[in-house]
């Protein structure tokens, strides 16, 4: 075998060998070794960081509504949603309650209003099936739910929404 193989074959995972190369020296090996090394993974993450974080500060600066509303449908408002919240509300960004008619299963925004509005899983005791439930009884309810004096207690025939849930 070269000189250098078994330095290899002693250092590497068990499918790489070199037994390929005809002539491999310690300088060779030496170069082999620090190319690998220098291989540029945490650069690469790097600039990928540097640019996921300037665009991420441009949405937030020109569609800070919809900025603001996608990031809440990720994270959770009682966690790294509050601090989502807190610098809306500095934007002057209204945040609007969950509303039996106008919410969704999502957070949602209005231009108009410049606000962004609770979906029913802002609600406590709502997961998202029966948030899912609520959303199929109030389609298939179309007609009840476009009068002005809906309240929450019209989704107490919902599975998961008690007289208890309607109340918060």
């Amino acid at each position: 075998a070269p000189r250098g193989v078994d330095f290899v074959e002693r250092r590497r995972p068990a499918p790489v060998l070199l037994r390929d190369v005809d002539d491999l020296h310690d300088a060779d090996l030496d170069g082999l070794l620090a190319d690998q090394m220098s291989y540029a993974f945490n650069a690469a993450h790097c600039v990928s960081y540097g640019m996921l974080a300037y665009w991420t500060m441009w949405l937030k600066q020109n569609y800070p509504l919809e900025f603001y509303c996608a990031a809440l449908q990720k994270y959770d408002p009682k966690t790294k949603g509050f601090d989502l919240l807190r610098e809306a509300i500095e934007k002057d960004i209204k945040i609007l309650p969950p509303h039996p008619v106008k919410s969704g299963a999502t957070w949602s925004y209005s231009k108009k209003k410049n606000a962004l509005r609770a979906d029913f899983l802002q609600i406590s005791g709502i997961g998202e099936k029966t948030a899912e439930a609520m959303l199929e009884y109030r389609e298939g309810h179309l007609d009840m739910f476009k009068a002005s004096t809906l309240d929450w207690k019209t989704y107490t025939v919902v599975k998961g929404i008690g007289p208890k849930t309607a109340q918060k």
